[in-house]
């Protein structure tokens, strides 16, 4: 079970085996450890005391911190969830090999052919969208399979300009799905100021953090990427990881339920309204533990948690296994 924090100026505590929130030295709710696997906190001006860390980690419980508008700054895990080191070299001899190549291929493969299912939902409203899937996305898989480089500097640079090529085609036609009073006119990132962008941040800031806590559980290193380069704190593996996941877990619920009327509100300071935030929240949440549609027997959440273990099994054993989401 997930929680996620939005209130302001609240403090973080614990009562016996509770947690508990405050505000203004008053109780304003407690949650029960049990079944709570993950703490997503949203809120500005919050504190958080040590006794709360302490039952956390006794719960075995992660906590990810994240900027109002999505960014995830901290991830605190409980001590036991400790690297597996040979996961971990093969990661690293993947990155300077070139052996992640197929990887990163299969990842950003996946990430298109989902943008292109998106799309074809919705194919009745969007009149030029078979022509564009023949002359140009489907052709651009092409490109995309028929790579061959063990160079992974050439091989970035080759994926990365595919995946900007199809992605500027998809958001061209999902602006086109979003009712007009928004005004959605082009894909930003970090510090949007207008309604879909915000909700399309606020969203991918649950899901790294899913991912985070996934790569982790799974022994990656969250921060040794295979397409996206290596910095100081930049959680690049998660980056890489998101990819196939954002069309079917976010892009598409909040696609079908603008459509269906709810409505996307800012504050003056342009983050989302408090009471947008926790429509949106429920929304993610209720996804994560909705089956996918290839395997109706599993959930999102536990998808991403068997494709991140799927990840570090061929890394490890290339040999015998077969590349993640295949």
């Amino acid at each position: 079970m997930h929680l996620i924090l939005t209130e302001q100026n609240i403090r973080f505590g614990r009562y016996k085996n509770l947690f508990k929130i405050t505000s203004e030295n008053k109780i304003i709710k407690t949650i029960p450890t049990r079944n709570l696997k993950h703490i997503i906190i949203f809120a500005q001006g919050f504190s958080i005391s040590s006794e709360a860390l302490a039952l956390a980690s006794e719960n075995t419980i992660t906590l990810t911190i994240c900027k109002p508008y999505g960014k995830p700054i901290a991830f605190i895990h409980p001590s036991i969830n400790h690297p597996h080191i040979l996961i971990r070299w093969s990661q690293y001899s993947a990155i300077q090999n070139g052996s992640c190549i197929p990887i990163i291929k299969n990842l950003i493969h996946q990430k298109i052919q989902n943008q292109i299912q998106l799309l074809s939902r919705y194919k009745i409203y969007l009149p030029t969208l078979d022509q564009t899937l023949n002359t140009t996305l489907h052709p651009l898989l092409q490109k995309l399979q028929q790579l061959n480089t063990q160079n992974l500097s050439l091989a970035r640079q080759k994926i990365t300009n595919i995946e900007a090529h199809a992605s500027s085609i998809y958001w061209s036609y999902f602006k086109q799905l979003i009712p007009p009073h928004y005004n959605f006119q082009h894909r930003t990132h970090r510090h949007s100021k207008d309604p879909i962008n915000s909700a399309l941040n606020y969203g991918y800031g649950i899901l790294y953090s899913e991912i985070f806590h996934a790569l982790t559980l799974a022994g990656l290193d969250p921060y040794a990427g295979f397409l996206h380069t290596l910095q100081n704190n930049k959680q690049s593996l998660v980056y890489d990881f998101i990819e196939p996941f954002r069309q079917p877990v976010i892009d598409s619920l909040l696609l079908a339920s603008i459509r269906q009327g709810l409505n996307i509100q800012l504050q003056k300071n342009g983050l989302l309204e408090k009471q947008t935030q926790k429509k949106l929240s429920t929304l993610y949440i209720e996804k994560l533990y909705e089956p996918p549609p290839q395997n109706t027997s599993t959930t999102w959440q536990k998808e991403i948690l068997n494709q991140a273990i799927h990840l570090a099994q061929t890394l490890t054993n290339p040999s015998k296994t077969n590349l993640p989401g295949e």
